[in-house]
């Protein structure tokens, strides 16, 4: 997977993703902790993304390309279904924490 097609899909997860509600409110804390650790690792993802298109470092490309399709591959994914796990995961903090701002009021 190229660092462009990648920055371009971190850069766009929000909008590739479907929405994806949050079927449950009650979830376990290990669920909770899960998606809020996958996207973590998605924010890094945008990051090293976005610092390289902005700083073009000498082999930054491949290191990033090489890096991401590990870590997918060490999770046993592809790159691509990777990125679709991020969109996933995105959606769903982005919905736990609403409904966690909602409980609060």
């Amino acid at each position: 997977m190229n660092l462009r097609l990648l920055t371009i899909y971190a850069a766009f997860w929000r909008v590739l993703c479907p929405s994806t509600a949050i079927a449950k409110e009650e979830l376990s804390m290990q669920e909770i902790l899960s998606v809020a650790k996958m996207t973590g690792a998605c924010g890094i993802l945008q990051a090293q993304s976005a610092f390289q298109v902005n700083t073009k470092l000498e082999g930054g490309d491949k290191f990033i390309e090489r890096f991401w399709s590990t870590e997918a591959a060490r999770l046993g994914k592809t790159p691509h279904q990777y990125i679709k796990d991020c969109q996933a995961s995105i959606t769903a903090y982005e919905s736990m924490w609403k409904l966690a701002s909602e409980k609060e009021k």
